[in-house]
């Protein structure tokens, strides 16, 4: 009979609040397509796939429709279109309480284990009372993390298995003396309306509140045989999917009332108009927020039954709610009967957004131009997902290439050192400790667990996770593979990129240590729980420090060193008469100072990277939070790297000069090593010199000084630009984006003073890359200089240490120009021979060309034309130094004789030290000489005992006696050069001692690069006589 009778009276109820939907709304068709603009942004912005709107205004209630309740079906939105109200639940779970209370059957100051006796709770380890009342308003002290303790359950038992969860539950404050929100208060209400009711929860709700109100599509959870629900979707990846959450039953009192547009048209109107239900104000009462304690701090509101509720100014009351794939907005001011309620299938926190700038825009307060709404966590959960999924890619691909350097270069694999021991220990520590960090981010930053963030937050998140797991593990295997196998080779280049990953994984640890002490302070996460990602964010930062800057000294050495080592190749590997002329200043300032600024391209390179990396993620950060105000910083900063640019290009040509007259300077150092003699004679000289190497020297620094001016200028320019756009951010973006919330103002501030120090790492690179630019182009041009004829690598040919004969044969030798053409002067063509003891003696005057055959028939100069034969073989000029034994003048004496197979024998060194009058002198021993600081004529003694112990076929002296007192040169040409014929060897001096003529077995005059003359021996004992 009762039920009878509330059907009859929801049906009388239905026909009051019918009006509602067919009295006109009294807003203009401006003001609704302004609306529904609104509502198409929101959707679109939002991932709403579907919407159900409620608009009431002066009483008068109008309901507009949105998009597909089956996105995939293409079934459209209507009235009848259920959704879950989520949250916004409470409020009905309220209203049955006060209904229950108005029939005396409960008292909201009575605990609950009056009802629930085996219902107890716990502070400071002693057991306490919770009211009706406390659970009502959020003030029981129940932590809001319990809804982690609401099992997946769909059976009848659900609620009360969920609240005997929390049965001798710590409370997180005092019951009564603070505010925190907690979706289990409003279960254990539903548990004590089951008890008292003695019915379930939903058929209670159905017959004391629903039916009451005409709410005949209203429900606890899906009403059997039900198909009408629209279909819900949650986020993941930018874009939603259907989804369909675990059931949650024990939750049903808290978040899972289900209904549509039009029993929220009427329950909208019930709060509006505040009437009577069954005889009591209960509509009324339920609006009565908790007095106790002041508005929460976070939106400044009070909280009622079910219902937040704005104190200042005419009251306002809103609720909103979100469930996995629905989201809900309510809010009323009753004053000026104005209503607004949105429902849609989608978990985004834009349905909360849109629902209060409507109601904003009805109640007459200004409404932003912008949603004043983010898209909750899919974006960052996304983009850090793809980011670490690069990273695994990345990382994956250089263990292959390792693997594949294992399989092809086979290293051996190291043993355990005690440092490697001690590495894999600490980063053993430390990945252990990462990973523990990993499993209890849910509880540290939300006190929830795993499961119910994967339930609640987007699809995103299930793959960020997987994704953390797998670069975690991919990078240890990667550092096993470091630890382990070393190769050979330059193997720094495949480190960069590790190292760019470190840098970003130390500068964005950094950040978070910036944000976590931040929070901590303005008390937004618990300082206990985040002391562990401080330590680990810490120890990132330190340890990635660490490694960078080691690596960096490293990977900088072995650039600078392999570098040299190029040059030097290429160098050794070129023909002397390329070398010779090519400018000796060049060589020192690209063989010291441009392999060093090279060097540093690395360390440069790395950091620019990481700063460029972190600025893009910050300010994609940034547009998260507001898309135009980042645009507008992103222009100004822009601005900079233009000038920089200008700058720069100007920059560059000084740095050039620079280089060009450093090379000058480098030119003039040689000249003053080599020639000091020469200006100590006169102090003129010197004086003059000295100014010229003044002079460039300071042309050196005023082109440093007007580059590096440049740069400080546009670098002081840019710092202003920085503060005044931090200035810009405090003072102008309030009033230029007003959609910009404080907290947000605030992390534009945070991130872009933290962002000064990558900006201006970026800008402070140019100058470095400049330098760098130049020097990488001034090693090139002096590759490309020396062209490498003989490989230094390739295999020599062993030479004998006698032969029969050398040929040469109508060569002729041109000099050219720098641009490639010929000048006046050159030599042949020559032709001539010696056999084994032959003493060829080489005459002429100064510039007549006998330096110049000398070069060509050892090999120094290429040949123009014409051959030279060694027993009847002719022989290429990159190989006729290997049968040469030469002293030229001037000579270069080595402290340490090279390309000695063996050691010479001892015996045969002392005795050619006797020999030379040097035993008193100077010493051998391994190779190394113990001193070469002797006289010209002495250290030409040196150079002929190399002749010796080199024993080459052929002996080739240029003016080798000219330094020798009389008695030692009558010795040279009396006694060593008929042994040297006596042992078989070729002599070939060239020599101005005409009284040793007879010597010679053959003596040739050259006159212009000519042979005038060729004396044998019958004819020079004629001449002599």
């Amino acid at each position: 009979m009762r039920i009878v009778v509330l059907i009859v009276l929801s049906l009388v109820v239905t026909q009051v609040v019918a009006g509602f939907r067919d009295a006109p709304l009294m807003l203009s068709d401006t003001a609704w397509q302004h609306i529904e603009a609104r509502v198409q942004k929101a959707m679109h912005n939002g991932g709403i796939p579907g919407l159900s709107l409620v608009v009431m205004k002066d009483g008068k209630t109008e309901i507009r429709n949105f998009g597909y309740s089956d996105k995939e079906g293409r079934t459209p939105v209507d009235s009848t279109t259920q959704f879950e109200l989520a949250s916004c639940s409470k409020a009905f779970t309220a209203l049955g309480l006060l209904r229950l209370e108005a029939e005396k059957k409960v008292d909201l100051d009575a605990p609950v284990s009056q009802y629930l006796p085996w219902f107890v709770t716990f502070y400071n380890k002693q057991p306490v009372q919770i009211t009706l009342r406390q659970l009502v308003h959020h003030t029981s002290g129940i932590p809001w993390h319990t809804l982690s303790m609401i099992p997946a359950d769909a059976s009848p038992a659900a609620l009360a298995d969920a609240v005997k969860k929390i049965k001798g539950l710590t409370l997180a404050a005092r019951p009564g003396t603070r505010y925190e929100y907690a979706s289990m208060n409003y279960d254990v209400l539903g548990l004590v309306i089951e008890t008292v009711a003695r019915k379930p929860f939903d058929e209670f709700m159905r017959e004391a509140v629903f039916l009451p109100l005409g709410l005949t599509h209203t429900t606890v959870g899906p009403a059997p045989g039900q198909n009408t629900k629209a279909t819900g979707y949650k986020a993941g990846f930018f874009q939603e999917f259907p989804y369909s959450p675990p059931v949650f039953r024990g939750n049903y009192p808290a978040g899972y009332i289900e209904s549509n547009a039009a029993d929220v048209a009427r329950w909208m109107t019930w709060q509006v108009e505040g009437g009577p239900m069954d005889g009591h104000a209960l509509i009324l009462k339920s609006h009565q927020p908790d007095l106790s304690l002041p508005p929460d701090r976070d939106n400044l509101t009070l909280y009622a039954f079910g219902w937040n509720v704005s104190p200042y100014g005419e009251p306002k009351f809103y609720h909103l709610g979100q469930n996995p794939n629905f989201t809900a907005f309510m809010g009323f001011v009753p004053g000026q009967k104005t209503a607004v309620a949105v429902l849609a299938n989608a978990d985004s926190p834009y349905t909360f957004s849109l629902g209060s700038d409507i109601l904003k825009a009805l109640s007459g307060q200004e409404v932003l131009k912008d949603f004043n709404a983010d898209n909750g966590y899919d974006k960052p959960f996304t983009i850090l997902t793809i980011v670490l999924g690069l990273y695994s890619i990345l990382a994956i691909a250089l263990i292959v290439v390792a693997v594949r350097k294992i399989v092809k270069e086979k290293p051996v694999m190291t043993g355990l050192t005690l440092r490697k021991v001690v590495s894999l220990l600490a980063v053993s520590a430390f990945f252990a400790l990462l990973s523990y960090g990993l499993y209890s981010f849910p509880r540290a930053f939300s006190d929830l667990n795993w499961d119910t963030m994967i339930v609640w937050l987007p699809w995103s998140l299930k793959s960020l996770v997987f994704a953390a797991l797998a670069a975690l593990a991919i990078t240890y295997m990667a550092f096993l593979f470091s630890l382990f196998f070393d190769f050979v080779g330059r193997v720094y280049w495949s480190v960069l990129p590790f190292l760019v990953i470190v840098s970003l994984i130390s500068g964005v640890s950094n950040m978070i240590i910036i944000v976590l002490i931040t929070s901590v302070v303005k008390g937004d996460l618990p300082s206990a729980d985040m002391l562990l990602y401080f330590a680990i964010t810490f120890i990132a930062y330190i340890g990635g420090r660490k490694i960078i800057e080691n690596r960096l000294l490293e990977i900088t050495n072995e650039i600078v060193y392999d570098l040299r080592l190029q040059l030097m190749n290429k160098i050794f590997s070129t023909t002397y008469e390329k070398f010779e002329k090519i400018d000796r200043g060049k060589i020192y300032a690209t063989l010291n100072g441009d392999t060093s600024t090279l060097g540093e391209a690395a360390g440069v390179g790395i950091k620019l990277i990481t700063s460029i990396i972190t600025v893009f993620g910050s300010f994609f950060y940034l547009a998260v939070l507001s898309f135009w105000a980042t645009g507008v910083t992103v222009c100004v900063i822009a601005s900079l790297v233009v000038l920089y640019y200008f700058v720069g290009k100007r920059a560059d040509t000084l740095y050039e000069e620079a280089r060009t007259t450093h090379n000058g300077y480098m030119s003039l150092l040689n000249d003053l090593i080599d020639g000091f003699k020469e200006l100590s004679i006169h102090r003129a000289k010197k004086r003059e010199f000295h100014e010229e190497v003044k002079a460039i020297n300071g042309k050196f620094r005023t082109a440093r000084i007007d580059g590096q001016v440049r740069f400080v200028n546009a670098f002081l320019i840019g710092e202003s630009i920085l503060i005044l756009v931090l200035g810009a951010v405090a003072f102008v973006m309030p009033t230029a984006f007003p959609t910009l919330e404080p907290q947000k103002l605030l992390s534009f501030v945070i991130i872009l003073l933290y962002l000064i120090g990558p900006i201006n790492g970026i800008l402070g690179s140019v100058p470095d890359f400049i330098n760098i630019k130049v020097s990488w182009g001034r090693i090139q041009n002096f590759l490309k200089e020396i062209p490498a004829t003989p490989n230094l690598n390739d295999a020599i040919e062993s030479v004998p240490t006698r032969l029969q004969r050398i040929e040469v044969d109508n060569i002729t030798y041109r000099y050219t120009h720098a641009d490639g053409g010929d000048t006046t002067f050159g030599i042949g063509p020559l032709s001539f021979e010696a056999a084994a003891g032959d003493v060829i003696f080489v005459i002429g005057g100064n510039g007549s060309g006998k330096t110049t055959m000398a070069k060509v028939i050892t090999g120094l100069y290429p040949a123009s034309t014409g051959k030279i034969r060694i027993d009847g073989v002719e022989v290429d000029h990159t190989t006729l130094g290997e049968y040469y034994s030469t002293v030229f003048n001037p000579l270069h004496l080595f402290e340490k004789i090279y390309a000695m197979n063996t050691r010479p024998d001892t015996k045969e060194v002392d005795h050619y030290l006797k020999q030379l009058h040097l035993d008193d002198k100077t010493g051998l021993s391994n190779n190394v000489y113990s001193t070469i600081k002797l006289s010209g004529g002495q250290r030409k003694r040196i150079a002929l005992l190399q002749c010796y112990l080199e024993d080459k076929p052929i002996y080739l002296f240029d003016e080798w006696a000219a330094d020798q007192d009389p008695e030692y040169r009558k010795f040279f040409y009396r006694t060593l050069i008929p042994e040297m014929r006596a042992s078989g060897k070729i002599v070939i001096a060239i020599t101005h001692d005409d009284q040793y003529f007879d010597v010679a077995d053959k003596v040739i005059k050259l006159e212009r690069g000519k042979i005038t003359m060729v004396k044998n021996e019958a004819s020079l004992q004629d001449a002599m006589v």
